[in-house]
């Protein structure tokens, strides 16, 4: 029996806790050979969705986004309490901040947008809202990524959000394996911070010089999480000295 089902290329963020028994599966190959995939979903107990659609010139396609959700939403048998959903903080347009699980999303970018007609889709599932800032198990690099390899940055003083490691992630997708989540949508997130002041914290305790291309002081959008369970909010702090345990291992 296949365990887990990991759909879309991002969830290689989840490289370190999962085992051969993953299933990994294009977005794309599921809505243009749906079938194909009809034995494997009827199977998996777990079924990890990161992905959202983005055409061949790399742009967001909303649309097709909402036709992913509606797919896997019919492909799972409408038993979403198997799907976790990895979806974002983006979901809200960041005015005001320290958002809860309740509060309305409103996207303003096409990659919130996207995000949230996933979630539309799957009401049921459970759904992460969060962002990371490593490591990195894809080829795309995270902040911890761009100070080590000392990548030009921009700073921004005031944009906020509440940030967490890739092992809090993995952690909760355990939880979820072994019974103890409840279907529903879960902010896990960190202390509240500035992106400026979390490179710089990360930076001081690498010891790697930033690389700084310039620093913004503009009012920005702020994600800032409120999670709506206490288990789920972090220290910062401990979630930044367990990446860099990972990065000495």
């Amino acid at each position: 029996m296949t365990r887990r089902i990991i759909i879309g290329k991002q969830t290689r963020i989840l490289q370190p806790r999962i085992t051969s028994d993953a299933f990994c599966i294009a977005s794309n190959d599921i809505l243009i050979n749906p079938n194909h995939y009809k034995n494997i979903f009827a199977n998996a107990s777990q079924i990890i969705v990161a992905s959202w659609f983005r055409n061949a010139d790399g742009k967001t396609d909303i649309s097709r986004s909402s036709k992913l959700g509606n797919m896997i939403a019919e492909l799972s048998n409408k038993n979403h309490e198997r799907i976790i959903l990895l979806s974002t903080d983006a979901v809200f347009n960041g005015q005001t901040g320290h958002y809860r699980s309740n509060d309305k999303a409103a996207p303003f970018t096409d990659y919130g947008k996207a995000k949230l007609s996933i979630e539309s889709a799957l009401p049921h599932a459970n759904i992460l809202r969060f962002t990371v800032f490593g490591p990195s198990y894809s080829n795309r690099p995270l902040i911890s990524e761009m100070i080590m390899q000392q990548q030009p940055v921009t700073l921004f003083e005031s944009e906020y959000f509440s940030p967490v490691s890739t092992h809090s992630i993995n952690n909760f997708i355990m939880l979820h394996r072994d019974g103890n989540i409840q279907s529903g949508i879960h902010h896990i997130a960190s202390d509240r911070i500035s992106k400026a002041e979390l490179f710089r914290k990360i930076s001081k305790l690498i010891g790697v010089k930033l690389n700084v291309k310039s620093i913004d002081h503009a009012t920005v959008n702020d994600f800032s999480l409120i999670p709506n369970e206490p288990r789920f909010f972090f220290d910062l702090d401990i979630e930044i000295m367990q990446l860099l345990s990972s990065i000495k291992h």
